[in-house]
């Protein structure tokens, strides 16, 4: 996890992940807007950058390394859904 913008319409984690190669490819992806993302358990100190976390998205259908989020695994299991979900954070 490189960041988290957490900024209207849409906040935006950023992270880095190495391909098939090895090489190392920046990426993004929007969530919905920081008030949604509130009523089902995020805040602006949910995710940081360092965390070692396993990012579930939607990539997009070009190629390009942007992406919608599905959800954001945490080492120990806890998860954070996206506000599309419709659900609760789930522990």
């Amino acid at each position: 996890m490189t960041g988290l913008i957490w900024s209207n319409p849409h906040a935006i984690l950023t992270f880095s992940v190495k391909d098939a190669k090895g090489k190392q490819a920046n990426w993004s992806a929007e969530s919905g807007s920081p008030t949604s993302l509130q009523r089902i358990g995020w805040n602006r100190n949910s995710v940081k950058a360092g965390d070692a976390v396993t990012i579930e998205v939607y990539p997009a259908r070009n190629g390009a390394t942007v992406s919608r989020l599905a959800k954001v695994i945490f080492p120990d299991g806890r998860t954070l859904l996206d506000s599309q979900n419709r659900s609760a954070v789930t522990q």
